[in-house]
């Protein structure tokens, strides 16, 4: 499922896909971001989490000065093997996923 993030005051959808639309107009502002066979991404003020099998990141959204998106790569790191058959959630500073085989946290969250 897409999920609904806002970066400045512009209201962003992003998807499973790793597609980032402008919800006012439905312009592609990025894509291929990531590729989400199960689970949803989640997002944390300006970071949007994903974890797919093998590899999971954590992306920043940034509005530029000119009203363009840009998007930054805060951390990416492997992750389980596993399909992750639900989305992850961001609780405490910490990104926790669950797998067909476990549930566990990932990596603290970049909300500093």
């Amino acid at each position: 499922s897409p999920i609904l993030v806002t970066a400045g005051d512009m209201r962003l959808i992003v998807t499973a896909a790793g597609c980032i639309v402008r919800s006012s107009d439905g312009q592609l502002l990025a894509e291929q971001l990531f590729d989400l066979a199960y689970s949803s991404p989640v997002s944390d003020k300006d970071v949007v989490y994903a974890v797919e099998r093998g590899k999971a990141k954590a992306i920043r959204l940034k509005l530029a000065s000119d009203g363009r998106l840009t998007t930054d790569v805060v951390w990416e790191t492997p992750s389980a093997e596993d399909d992750h058959c639900a989305s992850p959630i961001v609780h405490d500073g910490l990104l926790y996923t669950v797998t067909g085989c476990s549930t566990r946290p990932l990596l603290p969250n970049t909300r500093r």
